[in-house]
């Protein structure tokens, strides 16, 4: 079976966020660094906070379905 292809959305406002349970999980961060939405298709699937290093990538947050966080992972790889 192929690896669906997911997209990662910059949340620009967390009041946009409809799915209630992700709304709140974001409200809660303390250290926030960068909030993406993750889509697989058009559907919203999981929110991650992400921290750019030097080294790359790291997904500090994450509420959603726990088997796209394999997949945000890889995508991450793809932007270094």
């Amino acid at each position: 079976m192929p690896k669906p292809e997911i997209t990662l959305k910059l949340i620009e406002n967390i009041a946009d966020i409809k799915n209630e349970i992700h709304r709140n999980y974001l409200y809660s961060i303390e250290d926030v660094f960068t909030l993406y939405s993750v889509y697989i298709n058009e559907n919203e699937v999981a929110v991650c906070n992400i921290n750019k290093k030097e080294t790359g990538f790291d997904v500090v947050d994450f509420i959603g379905s726990g088997s796209c966080i394999k997949l945000i992972e890889e995508k991450l790889g793809s932007w270094e």
